[in-house]
């Protein structure tokens, strides 16, 4: 039952990137999003830099602090997978990749749900 609560929440857009033609909505159970991957230079990376995630929720009435702890959850997750398969690089280095996420909306759970 919850699953289907979950997949009501739009997603909605976020204002980070100058264009989002061509992407696709993920097939994610527990977060939505919306991407786009190029396979050939994918394919053919060796080196990825993470830029430090950003969130727009606006006027959400979440505490900062709390936003911070989400961002900064997301960025382990991704250096976490993303070194599996890739040498993740400092912020100062060239890397073949560059990712960057931003939260653009956080819905509140009941206890049930969580």
């Amino acid at each position: 039952m919850w699953l289907s609560a979950c997949t009501s929440v739009p997603l909605p857009q976020g204002t980070s990137l100058s264009s989002y033609a061509g992407m696709s909505p993920s097939t994610g159970i527990l977060a939505k999003a919306r991407l786009r991957v190029d396979s050939a230079p994918v394919l053919a990376a060796q080196t990825v830099r993470i830029v430090p995630t950003a969130t727009q929720i606006g006027s959400s009435g979440f505490d900062p602090k709390d936003l911070a702890l989400v961002a900064n959850a997301v960025d382990r997750a991704l250096c976490t997978d993303l070194s599996d398969r890739f040498q993740v690089v400092a912020p100062s280095l060239p890397a073949d990749l560059i990712v960057h996420a931003t939260v653009t909306d956080i819905v509140a759970t009941n206890r049930t749900a969580a």
